[in-house]
């Protein structure tokens, strides 16, 4: 049995990288895959996402708990209620969408996954400051959401409180 995989960028929706692997091989095997085919640092720092339809997280495995586990593609694609997105970018969340296309039942496991076909331009893995300022200007600051939350619940009982400057005394700066 051989499953067809396509990774889609959302950044570039003219970007598709289609391969066939065996649904046996771990999740490490598919990082090591996707690293291969849109030839990327092996020492970047990824995770694998598994979301819901309305991409609310499930379950993060960073690059290290995959190394860890043996779950198997197969067993990530069991549940088709769930989405895989695998993040090359774990600082501005840049990622693929992984999508299972095919299960060819009657050809056997492949030693190795097969490049299909890449389609349109492979996403840089990292951007460079140009890059990245125009990145945030089209208002891709996906981090935001994030921040203003944990501000928003951490500091909003800090404005009540009352501060004369004895209070500070008993520091030495």
């Amino acid at each position: 049995m051989v499953y067809r995989l396509i990774l889609q960028n959302p950044e570039d929706d003219q970007f598709e990288c289609t391969f066939d692997i065996a649904p046996s091989a771990s999740l490490f095997e598919l990082h090591e895959t996707i690293i291969k085919f849109v030839d990327y640092p092996k020492d970047l720092f990824t995770t694998f996402i598994f979301c819901d339809a309305s991409f609310n997280v499930l379950e993060e495995l960073t690059l290290e708990a995959v190394k860890e586990q043996d779950r198997t593609i197969e067993e990530a694609f069991s549940d088709r209620s769930k989405d895989l997105v695998y993040v090359f970018d774990t600082i501005l969340e840049r990622c693929f969408f992984i999508d299972l296309v095919r299960i060819n039942m009657e050809q056997e496991d492949l030693s190795e996954a097969k490049l299909i076909r890449i389609k349109g331009d492979i996403p840089k893995p990292q951007l460079s400051s140009e890059e990245l300022e125009d990145y945030i200007k089209n208002g891709n600051n996906v981090g935001d959401d994030f921040c203003d939350d944990l501000l928003d619940d951490e500091f909003d009982d800090l404005e009540d409180i009352e501060y004369s400057e004895d209070s500070f005394d008993e520091y030495d700066y």
